[in-house]
C-alpha cells in the first residue's frame, strides 16, 4: 500500500497565512481606491461654486428643455443678447431649440471675475454646431441677468 503523505501543521498554516496576507492586501486596495473614486465624485459634484453650478444647470435646462429650470438660473428679465429678453422669451426660444435638439454642454473651465462668468460651452442641433465663449453677468440675488454667446471660431 502507498503510504499517504502527510503535510506537517506548520506548513499548512504558513499557506493559510499567505493566502490571508494576499487576501487582506487586496481588500485594502479596493477600499483605498472606493475612497479616492468618492472623494473625487463628492469634489466633481460639491466642489463647484453657486456659479458654476448655475452654468452647468444652465446647459442642462437647455439640453433637456426644461423650462422650470431656466426659471432658476434666469433673471426675469434677463437679456440673451442678440436673441431674447425675459424670462418667457427665454423658455420659448428653448423649445423652438428643442425641436432641433438642441444640446449644450461646457467643455472647459469656468471662470469668474466679480459678478461675470465665462465658459466654453459647445452648441450642437440638427444640421450644425457651434464652439462658443459663454459670458453671463450675475445679479445680487446669483441669477443671470445677461448672457451673451460669442463663437470662437
Amino acid at each position: 500500500m502507498i503510504a499517504q503523505q502527510t503535510i506537517p501543521l506548520e506548513t499548512r498554516f504558513h499557506r493559510l497565512e499567505i493566502q490571508n496576507r494576499w487576501f487582506i492586501g487586496i481588500a485594502i486596495v479596493a477600499v483605498l481606491a472606493a475612497v479616492i473614486l468618492g472623494v473625487w465624485f463628492a469634489n466633481e459634484q460639491f466642489g463647484k461654486t453657486p456659479e458654476e453650478q448655475t452654468v452647468a444647470d444652465l446647459a442642462t435646462a437647455w439640453t433637456t428643455n426644461d423650462g422650470a429650470l431656466l426659471a432658476e438660473v434666469y433673471a426675469p428679465n434677463a437679456d440673451v443678447v442678440g436673441t431674447v429678453t425675459g424670462i418667457q422669451g427665454i423658455q420659448s426660444l428653448a423649445r423652438e431649440m428643442a425641436a432641433q435638439q438642441f444640446k449644450a454642454e461646457v467643455v472647459g473651465p469656468v471662470t469668474q471675475i466679480g459678478n461675470q462668468v465665462a465658459a466654453p460651452i459647445h452648441l450642437s442641433w440638427d444640421g450644425g454646431e457651434e464652439d462658443v465663449l459663454s459670458v453671463f453677468t450675475f445679479n445680487d440675488d446669483g441669477l443671470i441677468q445677461r448672457h451673451e454667446d460669442i463663437p470662437t471660431q
